[in-house]
């Protein structure tokens, strides 16, 4: 390619040819197609990131005044100092994010409930807002407790007040508009089923999540519409790994899928690059937490991740049950060998020096493979 431009100015030949180069280079890299987002196309190390926070529920409730929104926000704060250190990718919130108040159980006027749970939802709001001031990815399962008058109900406007005081701040614009990583919504404007992306490990990630919805007998509608959409985009993003995330997806005890999640599953269980379920909504005294792979044949398996710290009671009773003492899962992901870590404990414990109750304990610190392998 011969620069002419430098002909008529007599510019130097070891200057021309260093200048002939970098335009050259230019040139050839505005070729490029650039279709992932800015999130797809950055890269992290091998070794990368992703903390997942169960339900938050009782610390925006204030639960028995035992558990409290502090120790929501000191998870928050703990994800935001160690981001480089522990190079966290992404957060997910597994649903339950609030405790709006369920009009089914009485108890409540109409309007002082809403009136609560709106309060609720702003603090949310402002509790997760650091994330976004740090560019941190980040995504919310809609869970039961995110949605009035009725829990469990996602027809209609049951997200309202979700959307209006946490997804839209209040205002009409939603936080994730213009987001790097955020992929979009099953319907405009209702962030209710939607996805991200991001690169990591040297891989793509899709994460979708997909509403809590608690009638599987009378209206199947609503879960065949989520979950043929969910299909789609495992399709058009094929190159990618997928974690699927909704707010109810096993039973603790059983050790097997709920209702929704059994449906889920089966729509979307011939596409090979589903990888991982992530649920919460299930919990119990001690704090367990459930694993499970489902096998698919010649396909790698599925791994089910079910974790729910809001029923846990340090000495095993329901009167000092503390909401969750801010315990969440941190899932290392080293894609060079084929494994996720998975270590539980709590900022709120460990910045007031007292002893995280599952360092030790299989349950909750242990590892499986990303992809196939044994276990």
């Amino acid at each position: 390619m011969k620069i002419f431009l430098f002909d008529r100015f007599k510019i130097p030949g070891g200057i021309r040819a260093i200048a002939g180069r970098l335009l050259l280079f230019v040139f050839l890299l505005s070729l490029s197609p650039g279709r992932l987002s800015r999130a797809a196309r950055s890269e992290t190390p091998a070794t990368f990131t992703v903390v997942v926070l169960p339900d938050t529920q009782n610390y925006i409730q204030n639960l028995r005044r035992i558990a409290n929104r502090q120790m929501f926000r000191e998870q928050v704060d703990w994800i935001v100092a160690n981001r480089r250190s522990r190079n966290i990718v992404y957060v997910t919130q597994l649903g339950d994010l609030s405790q709006s108040i369920n009009m089914a159980k009485g108890g409540h006027e109409e309007t002082t409930a809403r009136a609560i749970s709106e309060e609720r939802f702003r603090a949310c709001d402002t509790i997760m807002r650091p994330l976004d001031a740090a560019g941190i990815p980040y995504g919310i399962a809609v869970g039961n407790h995110d949605q009035f008058p009725l829990a469990g109900d996602a027809s209609g406007s049951s997200t309202a007040l979700f959307h209006k005081w946490f997804v839209n701040q209040g205002g009409t614009r939603s936080r994730f508009d213009g987001k790097p990583w955020f992929g979009g919504t099953r319907e405009a404007g209702n962030y209710d089923d939607h996805y991200d992306r991001f690169r990591a490990g040297g891989k793509a990630w899709i994460v979708i999540y997909l509403e809590f919805d608690d009638d599987q007998v009378n209206n199947t509608a609503d879960d065949e519409a989520r979950n043929g959409w969910a299909l789609q985009l495992l399709k058009k993003y094929a190159d990618h790994t997928a974690i699927v995330v909704t707010h109810n997806a096993g039973k603790l005890k059983q050790k097997a899928f709920s209702k929704q999640g059994q449906l889920i599953y089966d729509a979307l269980k011939d596409q090979p690059n589903l990888v991982m379920l992530l649920g919460g909504h299930i919990a119990n005294l001690n704090g367990d937490v459930n694993y499970f792979r489902t096998d698919r044949g010649a396909l790698p398996p599925v791994r089910t991740y079910i974790s729910d710290f809001q029923s846990l009671s340090p000495d095993g009773t329901t009167a000092s049950v503390n909401g969750g003492n801010g315990y969440l899962r941190v899932m290392q992901f080293s894609v060079k060998e084929n494994r996720v870590r998975v270590s539980t404990f709590s900022p709120y414990l460990e910045k007031r020096g007292q002893p995280n109750q599952f360092a030790g304990k299989g349950a909750h610190q242990f590892e499986k493979p990303i992809f196939g392998g044994a276990g």
